[in-house]
């Protein structure tokens, strides 16, 4: 029966329980102590003990956890429940696991995150992240962009710029590149995770060098090269990177597209992130022969359009997204 009655439970010897008051014919019974299951001791909550059977006595109040307690102690029984308790009764010991809590959280989300998002951006084949690059652009496509207005000599030149940076690239990683009008988010570039690169209208307009816009290139083909985008989106999706880690299931995280153009137009890149693809691209130049002044120009002249802009705009714009602006161009001096 699952009803609560009242019992009295005896210690009579160091590994000996007896239980009497129970209802049935047999109203007294004796369990050894390896018969049993006692329950931990949690605070002041009552401790349980479990008997054979499906039974269980539940202790009635403060005097009753510490005759559990006296009884284990004189069966010689070591209790690992009985140091969790002392630990739960300090004061200080209470603190310390507070502290050691909110820092091992602190050292997740600062280090955890990141590297687990690293081996599942790798990880994940090429096709799921290619489908990432098509369904992001159709949704920057219809949120953001416009279709570029430039001429089509313009275009060709800058996409045989694109495909020769493309093919010097040691070791570098497979590049598309498409035009856009960028509207709101005036000049920018962005990265999408497998490789198509999206420069506006706006940004090849204000450019008075190619090698300006072949720095920018360089640089998010940095970004391509490290998977920063992709590794963004999953530190920014911190469930479904721990799903597809732990399970293996990286198909599930083919949703994360719809999470590409807020993360690219409002997300910030970690300042690791910029240093990696700032390197790539000064490391590129250097190997063409390019004056890295260059990037440093279109840098400035970017962030001058931005301080005359309009501070209402929610588009954030290239220079918003990449930290430290004035460091990276002092770097490139």
């Amino acid at each position: 029966s699952a009803r609560m009655v009242d019992v009295l439970v005896h210690f009579p010897l160091p590994d000996t329980v007896r239980v009497t008051g129970l209802p049935g014919p047999r109203t007294e019974r004796l369990y050894s102590l390896p018969e049993l299951k006692i329950s931990e001791r949690i605070g002041g909550s009552a401790r349980s003990i479990y008997l054979p059977g499906g039974g269980k006595c539940e202790a009635d109040g403060a005097d009753a956890n510490d005759a559990i307690d006296q009884f284990l102690k004189s069966a010689g029984h070591k209790s690992f429940e009985g140091r969790v308790h002392l630990i739960e009764s300090k004061f200080a010991y209470a603190i310390a696991a507070l502290i050691i809590t909110a820092v091992s959280l602190w050292a997740f989300v600062e280090y955890g995150i990141p590297e687990l998002s690293k081996r599942a951006a790798f990880a994940m084949p090429s096709s799921i992240s290619g489908s990432l690059d098509s369904e992001g652009l159709d949704l920057m496509d219809r949120i953001l962009f416009d279709p570029s207005e430039l001429d089509d000599d313009t275009k060709r030149r800058f996409t045989k710029l694109f495909a020769e940076m493309s093919h010097n690239l040691k070791n570098g990683p497979e590049l598309w590149i498409e035009f856009r009008r960028g509207g709101g988010v005036g000049a920018n570039a962005f990265a999408l995770p497998s490789g198509t690169i999206v420069f506006t209208d706006e940004l090849i307009n204000m450019s008075k060098d190619d090698k300006e816009i072949i720095a920018i290139m360089a640089h998010e083909a940095g970004h391509v090269a490290g998977r920063h985008t992709l590794r963004m989106i999953l530190q920014n999706s911190t469930v479904a990177l721990l799903i597809s880690t732990i399970t293996g299931d990286l198909t599930s995280i083919t949703a994360l597209s719809s999470a590409i153009p807020t993360m690219l137009v409002q997300s910030k890149y970690s300042r690791r992130f910029e240093t990696e693809a700032d390197s790539y691209a000064l490391e590129y130049m250097r190997q063409a022969g390019i004056e890295r002044i260059h990037f440093a120009n279109i840098l400035e002249r970017m962030s001058a359009e931005k301080r005359m802009g309009d501070d209402d705009n929610d588009m954030v714009n290239y220079l918003s997204s990449h930290p430290a602006t004035k460091e990276r161009v002092e770097r490139f001096k």
